[in-house]
C-alpha cells in the first residue's frame, strides 16, 4: 500500500482475486502483439459493461499482480496500452521507458528530500 494512495493501492480483495483476475488473465492472453493492444480504460469499460465493479487504479493493481506472478508471460505496456510482447525489441523499448520513468521518479524523490530539509532548516532557526 502506498501512503496517501491507500484507497487505490490497498491489497487485492477476494472479489478482485477470484472474479476479476481470472477474467483479466483470459483477456490479456489474447492480446498477442502490439496490434492487439488494450488500454486501461478499455479494460475498465469492458468489465463494467458486463456488470463488474472495477476502477482504473485497481486495473493497474491487478496488472501488477499479473506481472509479479507471471500469469500472462511477456505482458508489457506503453502509452498505447497493454499487450503480450512478441519480440525482444519490444521488451528492450519497454525497459528503456521504465528506466526513464524510474529516473524521473528519482529526481522527484531527491527534490522531496530537499523540501523536507528546507522545513528542517526553518525550524532549526527558531
Amino acid at each position: 500500500m502506498i501512503p496517501s494512495f491507500e484507497e487505490h493501492t490497498h491489497e487485492l480483495t477476494k472479489y478482485e482475486l477470484e472474479v476479476l483476475l481470472p477474467l483479466m488473465v483470459i483477456g490479456l492472453k489474447t492480446k498477442i502483439g502490439q496490434d492487439r493492444v488494450i488500454t486501461n480504460p478499455e479494460i475498465c469499460r469492458a468489465l463494467k459493461s458486463q456488470g463488474y465493479e472495477v476502477s482504473e487504479p485497481r486495473i493497474r493493481k491487478l496488472i501488477f499482480y499479473i506481472r509479479k506472478n507471471n500469469l500472462v508471460p511477456k505482458l508489457i505496456a506503453s502509452s498505447k496500452g497493454y499487450w503480450v510482447a512478441t519480440t525482444k525489441q519490444e521488451v528492450a523499448t519497454w525497459i528503456e521507458s521504465l528506466e526513464s520513468r524510474i529516473s524521473a521518479l528519482q529526481e522527484t524523490y531527491e527534490y522531496a528530500k530537499r523540501v523536507r530539509q528546507q522545513f528542517d532548516n526553518e525550524y532549526d532557526n527558531f
